[in-house]
């Protein structure tokens, strides 16, 4: 397995910041209390969740309910294949003990956001919670050694 150069984890991440945050846009609009009843779920499992193989594939799952509603499965399948090449990366964040306790907290706030309909908050959360693991990543990453 290849190792994603910093370059790239950060070009990736500054993609689906993007994304994300029109999808979130898009979303917000059109959630009903089923997609909000259904994002609680989600949370509440992964707060719950003790293994990392299920945080990610929760993460995955809370991410795409709420980004569904926006109808634009062609973007939601441009970022679900950019979580499948992360995907070792966001373990590896979730891994780190504040990782997970502060990925709880933010979908907690991001799933608060939707549901007051505050579009522009939600985005602002997205973005700052993709930041958030961009940066953590960078923290606990090895630096990367030159191949002069």
């Amino acid at each position: 397995v290849t190792r994603i150069s910093e370059e790239e984890l950060a070009q990736i991440f500054e993609v689906r910041a993007l994304l994300e945050t029109k999808l979130i846009r898009l979303a917000v609009p059109n959630m009903t209390e089923e997609t909000y009843q259904r994002a609680e779920e989600i949370c509440h499992a992964f707060i719950d969740a003790t293994d990392i193989g299920q945080w990610t594939s929760l993460n995955w799952q809370l991410h795409a309910c709420l980004y569904e509603p926006a109808q634009r499965p062609y973007m939601l399948s441009l970022i679900r294949s950019i979580y499948d090449k992360i995907e070792r990366y966001l373990r590896l964040q979730m891994s780190i003990s504040v990782g997970k306790v502060r990925a709880d907290q933010e979908h907690l706030e991001i799933v608060k956001a939707c549901k007051a309909k505050d579009v522009e908050l939600a985005a602002e959360l997205i973005e700052a919670h993709i930041n958030t693991v961009c940066q953590a990543l960078y923290a606990f990453l090895p630096p990367q050694q030159s191949q002069d």
